[in-house]
């Protein structure tokens, strides 16, 4: 059984798609909302460009029309799904965007501290506190186990 390829309806007369974007392979979690609808769809993105995305979908969910894709660290991005094909959709934006500056900006942010994980380290700090032992400890393991 051969796969189809199911085009949007205002596509669906195009020979091909115009896909001179170059893409910028990647795995990123997503969040798709379906414009009539407010429950978001978490997919997995694949590759990025700078006029969409193709994402991979949960098996049996079938998405058409305007959506808005949430990014993790990166933000939201509107576009309108073109094309569908078994657990894949792909998504044309309604506004380009610099995706190697999104990229680096996402990684940016990614990498930078939380203030969740600054606390975290400073009630580490607080509960595991040993008297006469200062954080961090500047002393390598062996001798702490020795002592």
């Amino acid at each position: 059984m051969a796969m189809q390829l199911v085009r949007a309806p205002e596509f669906a007369e195009s020979e091909k798609f115009e896909t001179a974007e170059r893409r910028y392979a990647v795995v990123l979690s997503a969040q798709i909302t379906p414009e009539s609808e407010d429950t978001p769809i978490s997919v997995r993105v694949c590759n990025i460009s700078a006029g969409g995305l193709m994402a991979i979908v949960p098996p049996h969910v079938a998405l058409r029309g305007q959506v808005s894709i949430m990014i993790r660290h990166v933000g939201k991005l509107i576009g309108r799904i073109v094309w569908a094909q078994k657990d894949r959709i792909g998504v044309r934006f309604d506004a380009e965007i610099d995706p190697v500056a999104l990229l680096a900006e996402r990684a940016e942010r990614a990498a930078a501290p939380s203030l969740l994980a600054n606390r975290f380290v400073e009630l580490t700090k607080k509960t595991m506190a040993v008297p006469g032992m200062d954080f961090p400890i500047e002393r390598p393991l062996g001798e702490l186990r020795a002592a």
